[in-house]
């Protein structure tokens, strides 16, 4: 496949087959909201397109809501990096950890190099967290062009009383 022939949305899938952790800065907030900075990643990902680097390096930033990793919920925002001799992916994810240990993403990933003019939204799921010995796998599509921005925001004149 041809990055720049592609015409129309390719699926794509991964397994994540190895994960490294390297701890942030945390800190402590009240009432046992923890918020942390700086959680880098570096993952070995399965691809099923080739034109996704199998290393994918992540800095987290993330809020967990619990004293404890275990059985606390968080929210996580993450920057991204997969390269290779091609080209690279760059992007943002955010996410979800829930206290039962599952975490579901989303990534948005922008094509540089041989892969200019692509773009891929994978969504990320873990039924328990990778540490734990949780599978997490990732569905998306690889599309030409670039991602549709963000509409303004809506107004108070937006709302459902003024239709």
């Amino acid at each position: 496949m041809e990055a720049r022939g592609e015409r129309g949305p390719i699926i794509v899938t991964g397994k994540l087959l190895e994960q490294e952790l390297t701890p942030g800065v945390v800190d402590t907030a009240i009432d046992g909201v923890v918020h942390g900075r700086g959680l880098r990643e570096r993952q070995l990902v399965e691809w099923s397109d080739r034109r996704l680097p199998a290393v994918k390096i992540t800095v987290f930033d993330f809020v967990r809501f619990g004293a404890t990793p275990a059985g606390a919920a968080a929210v996580f925002r993450g920057t991204h990096l997969l390269v290779d001799e091609a080209g690279s992916w760059t992007g943002t994810s955010t996410g979800l950890a829930y206290p039962d240990g599952s975490i579901d993403g989303q990534d948005v990933l922008i094509g540089r190099g041989a892969y200019e003019g692509l773009y891929a939204i994978l969504n990320a799921r873990a039924e328990s967290a990778p540490a734990n010995g949780g599978v997490t796998t990732w569905r998306g599509m690889i599309m030409p062009g670039i991602p549709p921005s963000a509409p303004s925001e809506p107004s108070v004149g937006d709302g459902p009383d003024n239709r």
